[in-house]
């Protein structure tokens, strides 16, 4: 039973019963003023609930309000003066704009000395400081930063020192990692298992200015015409695997375009010593990650925010066209992980690499969900018809669900089938030998239930042995018979 909660349902009912009776954000005197008076100017009721994060019930009942707000407080605080000193605002705005562009740091003690100093130059009996820097940090979309990555000290001078001598816009961050792609959120609650995964492969220039094409790797055959236009590159593989081959067809296409802008640019990923020693490139450096605490953690919060984004769109596609896993196709999906990496934002991924001072302001000027990945919030923000009470802990998780999915093949430098030649030709196999034939399947299957094989290439190599083995008993009854050993 989907856990979506129709508008028409008696659920649905008890649900906004159940919200109402919750605390709404609250809104300062200000901010009343700012919603009145944006409804005068045809701003739409949705889109300011969703700035305040409240219900667009609340937005009509304190637009009720409309003339006893005015009365009652404006003559105390002279908050319409306030509110409209459009002088104080584009002054102060102007003066953050020049600050940042100059690369100095602003924290909220200097933007209210700062606003302080601007009000003394006018003849305005001015109060409300405070409340009114809030909502003029929320009207320009100016925000605290507080950093996401938790690391040692020691672990952020690593990368200070690694950085240190490195052109930065030319350094680039490879990360992988593996995705439920069908899961959805009702098969996950109702602890379902999932096994159709892809592994996802992604290189992301540190400074935020370039995102390479994403590479997805699956076990469907799919024409890969239908996603050309996307940001996307499919590769076909039997097991699921980023693979040594895999990265070095990716670099090579990656390196030739970069001969061709005479540019040269350090790669930092985790990679197995064999495809250092195996293969370089002469515009591409590759640089081993190792025990790099950082940028590993930059690595998963980059994958947390495409997740984050797969999945509130992969839920957005089933409120509203009631699709499900079994009607989408893997062409499908692969669009929405070209919309959702589309939607990790430049910016985000430079503050994760070159963090400001905590409790700096900014402007955020992406996406303001990029940083909060929290579908519970996002669910909340957009009256997503959830029940958010009982789903509250398996909303987030959700995000995550899939992170121990096998992604990396390590131990593996050659391709599948190299390896299973190898296996069939130990001991110096003669095509002749009926006996050492069946023991060369046996060995086989041993092979490809270590590498997790499909079952049902599995049982096809079993039908096989069954058949070689009648073939090796012959044999032996032959020799038997030829040297005269009894049976």
């Amino acid at each position: 039973m989907s856990i979506w909660i129709s508008k028409n349902s008696n659920d649905a009912e008890s649900s906004l019963q159940e919200c109402s009776k919750k605390p709404y954000t609250k809104i300062d005197l200000i901010g009343k003023l700012h919603i009145i008076h944006a409804l005068d100017n045809g701003q739409p009721k949705a889109d300011i609930a969703r700035d305040y994060g409240v219900h667009p019930q609340t937005i009509t009942y304190i637009y009720k309000q409309k003339e006893a707000l005015i009365r009652k407080y404006s003559q105390k605080y002279n908050l319409l003066k306030e509110v409209r000193c459009i002088n104080l605002n584009q002054t102060l705005l102007d003066w953050v704009t020049s600050e940042l562009k100059s690369g100095k740091i602003i924290k909220e003690a200097q933007l209210r000395v700062k606003a302080e100093e601007i009000i003394n130059t006018m003849c305005e009996d001015f109060n409300c400081v405070d409340d009114w820097l809030l909502d003029f940090r929320r009207r320009n979309n100016i925000l605290k930063f507080t950093s996401e990555i938790v690391c040692s000290d020691v672990a952020k001078d690593e990368w200070h020192t690694f950085v240190n001598d490195l052109d930065v816009s030319n350094l680039y961050i490879g990360g992988v990692f593996g995705l439920y792609y069908s899961f959805d959120f009702d098969k996950y609650v109702s602890k379902q298992k999932a096994d159709k995964h892809v592994c996802v492969f992604f290189i992301v220039n540190c400074c935020g200015a370039d995102k390479k094409e994403l590479v997805v790797i699956g076990d469907e055959l799919i024409e890969c015409s239908n996603i050309k236009s996307l940001p996307v590159k499919y590769i076909y593989s039997q097991n699921l695997n980023l693979s040594n081959n895999t990265i070095g067809n990716c670099l090579n296409k990656w390196n030739n375009d970069l001969k061709t802008q005479n540019r040269k640019v350090s790669l930092v990923m985790d990679v197995s010593e064999n495809l250092l020693n195996n293969i370089s490139y002469g515009n591409i450096e590759i640089k081993r990650l190792i025990n790099m605490e950082f940028i590993t953690k930059n690595i998963k919060m980059i994958e947390k925010c495409f997740k984050f984004h797969y999945r509130r769109i992969q839920m957005t596609k089933k409120l509203l066209y009631n699709k499900d896993s079994s009607v989408l196709s893997l062409v499908d999906y692969t669009q929405i992980m070209s919309v959702a990496w589309h939607s990790v934002s430049n910016e985000y991924i430079h503050r994760l690499f070159f963090p400001l001072e905590n409790d700096s302001l900014y402007f955020n000027c992406c996406d303001a969900n990029d940083s909060n990945h929290s579908l519970l919030q996002w669910c909340k923000l957009h009256n997503i018809p959830c029940d958010l009470v009982k789903y509250s802990d398996d909303l987030d998780n959700f995000i995550q669900c899939d992170k121990d999915l096998p992604i990396m093949c390590r131990n593996v430098t050659n391709d599948l089938i190299l390896n299973v030649n190898d296996t069939l030709l130990e001991n110096d196999v003669l095509p002749s030998s009926g006996v050492q034939a069946y023991q060369a399947i046996k060995r086989l299957i041993t092979y490809l239930q270590s590498q997790n094989a499909k079952k049902s290439i599995v049982s096809s190599a079993k039908t096989l042995e069954d058949h070689l083995e009648y073939g090796a008993l012959q044999e032996i009854q032959q020799v038997m018979a030829t040297n005269n050993i009894p049976e």
